[in-house]
């Protein structure tokens, strides 16, 4: 039996199944809304050709002309500083041949004094004409000899490093502190205010004695409320609940911030919070107290406690949360020992509170105020510091596990299978008390040792496997001349530094290597060790490490040089 056309009022019998609508419609409908669809056609094609227009009048040169720049700014500063060396080479060959005329010129006019005290007096010997003779014939010796003096200039070719320009694509979002403009507006807040602020993607909230207000992107109050409630300790914004959380000390709040007022309260009893900060699903907070807990709520249908990390997974006895933030399935947290004062960040996986990298920061906790940080994109964050007044960006590649991520996945130059190591990688190098490698080593060591002897047991693996290698012991001498001839060849990448004796008297030698400053030590910037033989002929422990430094200094893989220029890499082949 046939339907009738599914719009309401059409009398017609359906002729098929409508693709936009899922309806069964007559023909005259299903005409109409193949019509509608055509006509949407028109303003796509609309948008297609602007589109086409933009990309052929893209001015490719003026896109890149602040780069152009660059790179002239630095052929100007090579040639300057060519030019300052060849100057300097033609001031020292003047210096020698003027050397040498000076030195005539003074026997010359000595010689002339003599025979014009000769003449004056009408007095002389044949003793004096030959002894005059004999210092003329040798003046006009020395001074043919200048006349026909040539020099022999040795040069070497001016090699150039790929390295030493880089072109990267900045990410559209990455932040560069460099770049930050100066301070173009102020909020002049009463002492009584409470420090904490947030923001979604309008508005950012503050507290301003005795109001919370929000303002907008030009800083000017949009909105404000009367707060009457206790001491404010964080804040964060619910994109899922579309309002912002107000952490007292024993309750949280939900602002709207259309109506700018309170429109739930969580009474959470005796606990005393710190920080909050939520994903798309878990509000997580942070307890005010010694060997502070963690705690999650659900965030819908209704906010409800569902699990509470607590030490010792969360920080040590003597610690305490200053604060969370969540960014990406990750969770950052700025830790502060009471005991000695220090600061340290640590990323954790959110769902299971695994340490992902920990970074003990320069920084001593005297004002007794807490410390917080913000996510940025690119998996980067900024730490205000206000005991020293820094900014302080924290990147992704601020950790040792890059350097053995590297090493693993630049595989081109020992061309071999490394599918044993799948379940190592399959960790995403996350320590763990029950992996394949904890049982290689004690299960109670520190993290520390461990992503010392994780990396170092990886490369030594890849480079046992691989046939590139030549591991022939290296005496004393050959491992000497070999790092000379690598810090003279890369002096911009690596510095060689004696840092004492051996009891044979032998010099024991360090590298450092980095793609920024290598004798230098810089803030911020984290450095590993790698000690190789110290009992006699340890050939994975020299051999390998004379090979990672050539790689490392040669290698012009991106990922390296980004291990390079964000960390110096010690390494010290032999210990005797």
């Amino acid at each position: 039996m046939s339907q009738s056309c599914s719009v309401e009022k059409c009398t017609r019998t359906s002729r098929g199944l409508c693709d936009c609508c899922q309806q069964t419609l007559c023909l005259q409908h299903l005409t109409a809304h193949n019509a509608l669809l055509i006509s949407q056609l028109n303003p796509l094609t609309d948008e297609i050709n602007i589109l086409g227009n933009r990309l052929n009048t893209l001015n490719i040169q003026e896109t890149i002309a602040g780069s152009r720049e660059k790179l002239e700014q630095w052929r100007e500063d090579c040639h300057k500083k060519i030019d300052y060396f060849f100057n300097k080479k033609c001031q020292e060959l003047d210096q020698v041949v003027n050397e040498k005329v000076d030195q005539q010129r003074t026997e010359l006019n000595q010689i002339q004094m003599k025979i014009r005290d000769l003449i004056d007096a009408q007095e002389t010997t044949r003793e004096d004409i030959d002894s005059l003779t004999s210092i003329i014939r040798q003046l006009e010796t020395n001074i043919n000899n200048i006349e026909q003096t040539c020099f022999k200039i040795h040069t070497r070719p001016l090699m150039i490093d790929e390295t030493f320009i880089l072109i990267r694509k900045i990410t559209e979002h990455e932040l560069d502190l460099s770049t930050l403009s100066p301070v173009y507006n102020t909020i002049h807040r009463p002492a009584e205010s409470f420090r904490s602020l947030t923001c979604n993607d309008r508005y950012f909230l503050i507290h301003q004695h005795p109001c919370l207000c929000l303002f907008d992107r030009e800083m000017n109050i949009v909105k404000q409320m009367l707060w009457s409630y206790g001491a404010i300790q964080d804040m964060c914004w619910s994109s899922t609940l579309d309002r912002f959380i107000v952490l007292e000390k024993n309750n949280i709040y939900l602002i709207n911030e259309n109506t700018m007022s309170i429109d739930n309260v969580l009474r959470l009893g005796k606990r005393r919070w710190i920080s909050c900060t939520c994903s798309d699903t878990v509000l997580f907070a942070s307890t005010d107290k010694r060997a502070s807990s963690l705690v999650e709520f659900t965030l819908f249908p209704m906010m409800e406690l569902i699990r509470e990390w607590e030490y010792p997974r969360t920080c040590a006895k003597d610690e305490i949360i200053d604060g969370i933030i969540y960014n990406n399935e990750k969770l950052a947290l700025m830790i502060v020992n009471l005991f000695n004062e220090s600061l340290r960040m640590e990323l954790r996986y959110s769902k299971t509170l695994d340490r992902i990298w920990t970074l003990q920061l320069d920084i001593r906790c005297v004002q007794k105020k807490v410390f917080r940080c913000c996510s940025l994109t690119c998996n980067e964050w900024i730490i205000v510091d206000y005991e020293t007044e820094r900014l302080l960006q924290i990147t992704k590649d601020v950790n040792l596990f890059d350097l053995i991520l590297i090493i693993y996945l630049n595989l081109k130059f020992t061309n071999c299978d490394v599918s044993y190591l799948d379940e190592i990688t399959s960790l995403d190098l996350t320590i763990k008390t029950n992996d394949i490698i904890s049982h290689t080593f004690d299960s109670d060591m520190e993290n520390k040792t461990f992503q010392i002897q994780l990396s170092f047991l990886i490369i030594s693996i890849l480079l046992h496997k691989s046939d590139a290698i030549d591991y022939r012991y290296h005496n004393y001498s050959e491992m000497t001349s070999i790092l000379q001839d690598l810090a003279s060849r890369y002096s911009t990448k690596a510095s060689l530094v004696e840092i004492g004796k051996s009891q044979g008297g032998k010099s024991l030698w360090a590298m450092a290597l980095s793609a920024y400053a290598p004798n230098q030590h810089v803030l911020l910037r984290p450095e590993v060790k790698y000690i190789g033989n110290i009992h006699g002929n340890e050939v994975v422990g020299l051999e390998v490490l004379l090979y990672l430094i050539e790689y490392l200094l040669t290698s012009n893989d991106t990922l390296v040089y980004q291990v390079m220029n964000r960390s110096r890499i010690w390494i010290m082949p032999s210990m005797n």
